[in-house]
């Protein structure tokens, strides 16, 4: 088990894919582009298309596509109560259990369908390819992540109204589409004497006018509004008087809904204009300069056209439902990508996963700053490690003059975690800025509870003060931006170099033990293809082993 995902060490783990992979998301955009272009084709038969080459060529890639998905669902992994299942038996029962026998069947009818494309037996097949409808259930769950991708691509609520107002017009108007088609089918059918479609329609009128006027038809059902064309026999009389019921409740919906979401537009405008009609207020009572009140107004709305670029944790309440464990473990994956970016917390992740954890959970946190916002100022107590994840930010130092340009996915203030440090600059906000911030005393705390590492990041802390009082001495004078990340990296490597040693040694020294006791050949491999890893980490000290008479005597045999 890794984490969150269960794996096994069968020779097809590598052949299994995750549920949320690339792979797997651009797979599900194209079952969704298949599965919207067949519930688009399906109701046009009613229209007896006949023989076109580009139905017949779109049904031989559509049917090799549902086929490639039978075989792509055998390796795809699944999620279960909180945990993704990747051993490959288990993935390949769980779908045999689940959507196999409906692809199998559908993908069956694909076939024989083309193959048998007359005869009472071709009817029967379309009637049965009605079926693969149900796909929109198994494709509904799949695409649970990608709409929560497509929600956090969006960002503000006003695009995201705007994507769900467009959803439910597109929803309409496919449901639009079905009962279109269902009219003209009605009015093809032999079994009465007259149809709506002898007054409409002439022999030599083509499928473009027929569908338009069909879908004409379906729209007046649905909204007040009326045209030529009226039910002519009892079954018509039926299906318009079910199709006014269902406009009813379909067009009431829809309304209801865009309007419900015009009045929460509705009401954060006004909230933001009523914030900055007290604004005002306050300004013109205690007459502040023009200047300044324009400053006042322009960074107010900088911040309302800049606000939840990225939702953060204390903006959702339903935050506060989850138990803490599971805060934490979202924090951890919410953080772990920025603070791999620092070579001293990759190397603490790879030796202590604990101390990882808990350094993203209770030492992290992000902010927000609009344009011309001071991050922080000269003299300052520093009390954080800074990355800025977006946005950019000028720096201007007191002791080296001039202006240094910060960008996304540098590191500031470094010093504050190792050192007694005041701010040397300032650093103001060019563009909306979003930081993490890694905090220096709550780093403290957690490295003197854990006790695993405490001695190597001393180590490193001797380190970067040395290296800072050197750079002192020659002239050079250090400001909030030092060091760089290839200094970092330095660092990193002289503080964990007597700890990567040992580990190679103990490693090294648990290979030999085990081989002493191994008796098949099977496992004698194994030993040397750990070895063998090893090895590349470190020649040096490979060499170094090669000494021991047992390792010769091993390699002879």
């Amino acid at each position: 088990r890794t984490g969150d995902m269960i794996v096994s060490e069968s020779r097809f783990q590598r052949f299994v894919v995750t549920p949320t992979c690339k792979m797997s998301v651009g797979w599900d955009l194209v079952a969704t582009l298949c599965m919207v272009y067949e519930m688009i084709e399906l109701p046009m038969h009613a229209f007896a298309l006949g023989e076109v080459l580009f139905l017949r060529v779109m049904h031989i890639v559509v049917s090799v596509l549902w086929t490639l998905d039978l075989l792509f669902s055998f390796v795809r992994g699944y999620e279960k109560d909180g945990v993704v299942m990747l051993r490959p038996k288990r993935v390949a029962l769980h779908y045999l259990k689940t959507w196999f026998l409906l692809d199998a069947v559908i993908v069956a009818t694909d076939w024989a369908f083309y193959l048998i494309s007359r005869g009472a037996v071709s009817s029967f097949l379309r009637v049965l390819r009605l079926i693969r409808v149900a796909r929109i259930m198994k494709l509904a769950s799949r695409l649970f992540c990608t709409q929560w991708a497509v929600g956090g691509v969006v960002g503000t609520e006003s695009k995201l109204a705007a994507l769900s107002i467009l959803g439910l017009l597109v929803s309409l108007a496919y449901i639009l589409h079905v009962v279109s088609c269902g009219w003209y089918a009605i009015g093809s059918m032999s079994v009465f004497e007259r149809s709506w479609k002898d007054n409409a329609f002439t022999d030599d009128q083509r499928l473009g006018y027929r569908y338009t006027t069909a879908y004409h038809w379906s729209m007046t059902q649905f909204t007040p509004a009326s045209m030529e064309i009226s039910p002519v026999n009892t079954h018509e009389r039926i299906y318009t008087i079910v199709m006014i019921f269902l406009g009813l409740l379909v067009f009431s919906t829809l309304i209801s809904t865009i309007t419900n979401i015009s009045n929460n537009l509705r009401q954060e405008n006004l909230q933001r204009k009523a914030g900055e009609a007290l604004m005002q207020r306050y300004i013109a009572e205690n007459r502040l300069s023009l200047g300044l009140a324009n400053c006042i107004l322009g960074h107010l709305r900088r911040a309302h056209r800049g606000k939840r670029k990225r939702l953060r944790e204390e903006q959702i309440p339903a935050m506060q439902l989850l138990p803490e464990n599971v805060r934490t473990r979202i924090r951890s994956e919410v953080y772990a990508s920025r603070l791999m970016l620092h070579p001293v917390f990759r190397r603490i992740k790879d030796i202590d996963f604990s101390m990882h954890v808990l350094l993203c959970s209770r030492a992290m946190a992000e902010k927000d700053h609009v344009q011309g916002d001071p991050i922080f100022c000269l003299f300052d107590q520093g009390i954080a490690l800074r990355l800025i994840t977006r946005g950019y930010a000028e720096y201007e130092s007191s002791l080296e003059g001039g202006l240094v340009h910060v960008s996304a996915g540098q590191w500031i203030t470094e010093a504050v975690l190792w050192l007694d440090w005041d701010h040397a600059g300032h650093l103001t906000a060019t563009s909306w800025v979003e930081l993490v911030e890694v905090n220096a005393s709550s780093v403290h705390n957690i490295v003197v509870e854990d006790c695993n590492l405490k001695a190597t990041l001393q180590k490193y802390a001797k380190v970067f003060a040395s290296r800072a009082m050197k750079e002192l001495r020659s002239g050079y004078r250090i400001s909030d931006t030092w060091p760089n990340s290839s200094v970092q990296e330095e660092f990193a490597r002289r503080a964990f170099r007597e700890r990567d040693v040992d580990k190679f040694r103990e490693d090294k020294l648990t290979l030999l033990r085990m081989m002493e006791h191994s008796d098949g050949e099977g496992m004698q491999r194994l030993i040397f293809k750990e070895w063998a890893k090893l090895s590349k980490r470190d020649e040096r000290l490979d060499r170094w082993w090669f000494g021991g008479g047992l390792l010769r005597k091993s390699i002879r045999q």
